[in-house]
């Protein structure tokens, strides 16, 4: 199968069963092969490569092989190829290492989720692109609690007249600059002390790269304000009485 991407994808196909499709709603026994190539794959290449082994998050080298569903859709039948026969004896999967049903729609999905975490920690900044992720998100996240506080505080002085929903404390700013401190040390030791650098770095970029969209969308409805307020109305027709 070719990928979106213009690689090919290789899978062989070990059992096929009409007994197990009408119980569990798979038919086939799919692994997945270790190949990712601009090519597509020669009978060599099923014979020679071993069933992809997932890595990442905690997979902890879990072979990829799933009963897939019946092959029904029109243009699934399109991108799945069948190449040929070959004897598969050295592949013996254990009953207990299926990992369940999938469609052939994304069967080749881990295979590019474990390329992609392979070329991520090739060198060596990131170890694990899983937790490379969970953790630049997780400042992220932090971050922008932090950045919350600060717009309640400064709100509380630009407009203290604004209608809220509800209110930190009855009277004065004190519960509200108690509330901010706290919870600034708790994110703040989240997002600065929990992470690494480079992953402080990533999410510091993801967030800025959104203030170009939002200048940019601001000056729209901004012009678009100014259009309707300077657009002349027409002077009512006067009507002639008898």
């Amino acid at each position: 199968m070719q990928l979106a991407d213009g690689d090919w994808a290789a899978a062989l196909v070990l059992a096929d069963q009409e007994h197990h499709c009408a119980q569990d709603f798979g038919c086939s026994l799919a692994a997945v092969l270790n190949y990712k190539e601009n090519q597509k794959p020669t009978l060599d290449d099923f014979r020679e490569r071993d069933v992809l082994k997932q890595t990442h998050s905690n997979w902890k080298g879990q072979s990829v092989i799933r009963w897939m569903a019946p092959l029904v859709n029109r243009v699934m039948k399109k991108q799945v190829m069948l190449v040929g026969n070959i004897e598969s004896g050295h592949i013996t999967p254990d009953p207990e290492s299926i990992l369940g049903h999938g469609f052939w729609g994304n069967l080749f999905h881990s295979l590019e989720m474990q390329k992609a975490h392979e070329v991520a920690t090739r060198g060596g900044l990131f170890p694990d692109a899983y937790a490379f992720l969970g953790n630049t998100f997780g400042f992220m996240y932090a971050f922008v609690a932090m950045l919350y506080r600060v717009c309640m505080i400064s709100l509380r002085y630009t407009d203290p007249a604004m209608l809220r929903p509800f209110r930190i404390g009855r009277k004065g700013n004190l519960s509200a600059w108690a509330m901010t401190i706290i919870t600034s040390i708790v994110w703040g030791y989240a997002a600065l002390a929990c992470v690494s650098w480079i992953e402080q770095l990533c999410g510091v970029l993801i967030l800025f790269s959104g203030i170009p969209i939002y200048a940019y969308y601001r000056r729209l409805n901004s012009n678009s304000e100014r259009t309707i307020l300077t657009t002349a109305v027409p002077a009512p027709v006067p009507v002639r009485t008898r």
